[in-house]
């Protein structure tokens, strides 16, 4: 029964689409991740942006973004900064859990 849980957990899955439809970062960090994941198997280890070149190209795009809204102090405040933010530490910091991968 737990090891369901644990498995597939992934609790921001819903509320992060609805993120990153809303922002361009949001949307190729998403997109960054989901490209690392496309070649993983369970029990695989996350790799880094770095070793899929798709992955580090979006990351990329989201990061420049980024750091672009940031230098603005127009947009420093905006929900949409605040969501791609939010995506860079959720998917430096989490570990990319796959369906099937007991954690």
């Amino acid at each position: 029964m737990f090891a369901e849980g644990r498995s597939s957990y992934a609790p921001f899955r819903t509320p992060w689409l609805s993120i990153g439809l809303a922002d361009a970062a949001s949307w190729y960090i998403t997109l960054a991740n989901t490209a690392l994941a496309r070649n993983m198997k369970p029990g695989d280890p996350k790799p880094e942006f770095e070793t899929d070149t798709e992955a580090m190209r979006l990351y990329t795009k989201s990061l420049q973004s980024v750091s672009k809204r940031l230098a603005d102090p127009n947009e420093r405040g905006k929900e949409g900064l605040i969501g791609a933010i939010t995506g860079f530490i959720c998917h430096d910091v989490c570990p990319l859990q796959i369906p099937g991968q007991v954690v």
